[in-house]
This record gives C-alpha cells, sequence and structure tokens, in this order.
C-alpha cells in the first residue's frame, strides 16, 4: 500500500471561518429592543425560536455592533439566508 503523506508548512492562508460571539448582555439587548418579536413577521417568543441576525452579514463585512443585529424568528432568519442582504432579492 502507497501513501502520501503532505504536510502543510504554514497556515497563514488558511482563513479562519469561526466567528466571536455575541456577548449575552448585547444579545438580550437586542431582543429587548425588539419587544421579544420577529423584526420581520412578528412572531413572539412564546410561540417561536427567536435568534439573532446580522442584518449585514459577516462574511459581508458586518460586525456584532447592536445597529447591525435584530432580532427574527428561526423560519425568517431561514428564509434571509437566501437573501441578498443588500436588496432583498432573492440570490439565483
Amino acid at each position: 500500500m502507497d501513501l502520501k503523506i503532505t504536510t502543510v508548512q504554514s497556515w497563514s492562508n488558511v482563513k479562519n471561518n469561526t466567528r466571536s460571539s455575541i456577548p449575552s448582555a448585547l444579545r438580550h439587548e437586542v431582543f429587548k429592543n425588539a419587544n421579544y418579536k420577529c423584526q420581520e413577521c412578528g412572531n413572539t417568543k412564546d410561540n417561536t425560536i427567536l435568534e439573532i441576525d446580522h442584518i449585514r452579514p459577516v462574511s459581508q463585512g458586518g460586525s456584532n455592533e447592536l445597529d447591525n443585529l435584530q432580532c427574527l424568528c428561526k423560519e425568517c432568519n431561514m428564509a434571509k439566508k437566501n437573501r441578498n442582504w443588500k436588496s432583498g432579492e432573492k440570490d439565483d
């Protein structure tokens, strides 16, 4: 059996895809500012799972600042993943 092993000399060019977590106090502030309602459809914490969403995605230069965060229900957040953040139009 021939086995070829490739050694990686440097990890400096490997993109780190980990995100920094949103601090608990900031998460609470986002939910409180939204009155614990989805900002898209109005569902409340009593009948859905609410999530923190980046208005401008981190992958597109968005930050974890309060003005870039919103409260969305799980369903709306999943639907948004297929949309262009600039226009709201569905990506092809």
